[in-house]
């Protein structure tokens, strides 16, 4: 094998053992979530989204030497796709407690009407494939971490192969922790033990884009230092 792409795939390895209980953490209810709404199937379709798109990021990392700058708009479209995990985890999670209740809820009244942004955000959470895609999108120091490193390999094909080799390790973490899931086989506490778990998940996807919101607000405050 090529030297280059040995180094390309020990770095990505080495990066997701590094940074596994990150990634459990971060990820892993959306994992459990996804296991837990569509079977092995849709776990492995999230997998497979997540290489693709980590790849392509890898692709493009190592064609330009370096990461695209970020800008305001794209980091207010990462925090608004990690409020919409937010969301579907909580949403997730509420059905496991209404299903561990013993009388059923019913809700009367009309559907709101739902924007085509919100539909497509809503079809992004509802599809295994397209959401392991998504969180190549979401703001993680790990996986910009992994970014750097495809970027300072130089090559396409070496930066492709190294965010690719972190995709599959940090994915074995995924796949462990979507085991999460079978809590819900378990009856009514293993229900509210899983919906513990997702509630944890959505807080920590509501929270983890604000400290770069705010330090995009901060560089902002003092771009023109000499300006009042």
């Amino acid at each position: 094998m090529n030297p280059d792409l040995l180094v390309a795939t020990a770095t990505g390895v080495g990066l997701a053992l590094v940074s596994s209980v990150h990634c459990l953490v971060m990820c892993g209810p959306l994992a459990a979530a996804t296991r837990s709404r569509g079977g092995s199937s849709a776990l492995w379709q999230y997998g497979a989204g997540r290489l693709a798109s980590y790849s392509l990021l890898g692709l493009l990392a190592g064609s330009v030497g370096n990461v695209l700058a970020d800008s305001r708009f794209a980091r207010w479209g990462e925090a608004a796709l990690s409020w919409l995990l937010a969301s579907s985890l909580l949403v997730t999670a509420l059905g496991h407690l209404r299903k561990a209740r013993s009388a059923p809820l019913l809700t009367l009244g009309r559907a709101p009407q739902r924007s085509i942004i919100s539909r497509v955000f809503l079809r992004i959470a509802d599809e295994p494939l397209l959401l392991g895609m998504a969180t190549a999108l979401l703001p993680c120091g790990a996986l910009l971490s992994a970014m750097l490193a495809a970027a300072a390999l130089g090559a396409p094909l070496s930066g492709a192969l190294a965010m690719a080799s972190f995709g599959a390790g940090s994915g074995v973490v995924l796949l462990a922790a979507a085991q999460l899931s079978r809590l819900s086989a378990l009856g009514v506490a293993g229900r509210k033990a899983l919906a513990g778990v997702l509630l944890v998940g959505a807080a920590i996807m509501l929270l983890r884009p604000l400290p770069m919101l705010q330090s995009d607000g901060q560089t902002s405050c003092h771009q023109a230092p000499g300006k009042h």
